[in-house]
């Protein structure tokens, strides 16, 4: 009897106690808590950086976007003040010149790029380059200076019919004045003068596109 007591009296000592089994418990289920408010903190951190860095982003690609507009702007105001030099049409790739030169001069130039002074065969080419040249002066490979009869330099037939509506009125009077080389003189069909060849005006090359490889 005694004993069964004592070992009664044993087993409830080991037994934990009801507060002492709670707090336990308790001190898990802050444990937890305590961990998962890290997680979230930690994620939070993580998030706001993420969040910077997005806006940083933005912000550098907004300052891109600025940057291009303002680039472009600038470009668009470059074409209205610088003309254009180099032009393709209709299977030609045209160059109008920024500098003045004399005829010879311009025609070197124009050997030296792989072409000739521009030859003009028709209204359409007629009317392309006056538009280009909008009333400003520009030699043109046409010209008398080794022959009676005029011709162009890049070996082009010359089509007196044809010319006859491109002349400006009275010209060409080269034999009264020795004017021997050709240029755009007005903003007309009718545009084509005779000048002394020393003269320094703007000029135009011409390539054939298919030979010369160049057009895009």
């Amino acid at each position: 009897m005694d004993q069964w007591k004592i070992s009664e009296n044993v087993t409830q000592k080991n037994k934990p106690h009801p507060t002492e089994k709670a707090y336990r418990i308790i001190k898990v289920i802050h444990t937890t808590l305590a961990l998962l408010a890290l997680t979230l903190a930690i994620a939070l951190i993580v998030m706001t950086l993420l969040l910077q860095e997005l806006r940083g982003e933005n912000d550098r690609l907004e300052k891109i976007q600025a940057s291009n507009e303002v680039l472009r702007a600038e470009n668009k105001k470059l074409m209205k003040e610088v003309p254009e030099v180099w032009v393709v049409h209709n299977g030609s790739l045209y160059y109008f010149s920024c500098m003045d030169k004399s005829w010879e001069d311009a025609e070197q130039y124009c050997v030296s790029l792989g072409s000739h002074l521009v030859s003009v065969t028709s209204v359409e080419e007629q009317q392309f380059i006056l538009k280009k040249t909008n009333g400003n002066d520009y030699w043109i490979g046409l010209n008398i200076r080794r022959s009676s009869d005029w011709s162009w330099v890049d070996g082009t037939p010359y089509d007196e019919a044809k010319s006859k509506d491109f002349w400006a009125s009275g010209e060409p009077n080269n034999s009264e004045k020795n004017e021997q080389c050709v240029h755009f003189s007005r903003n007309r069909l009718k545009t084509w003068n005779d000048n002394k060849c020393s003269t320094s005006f703007g000029f135009i090359c011409k390539w054939d596109c298919k030979s010369s490889g160049l057009c895009p």
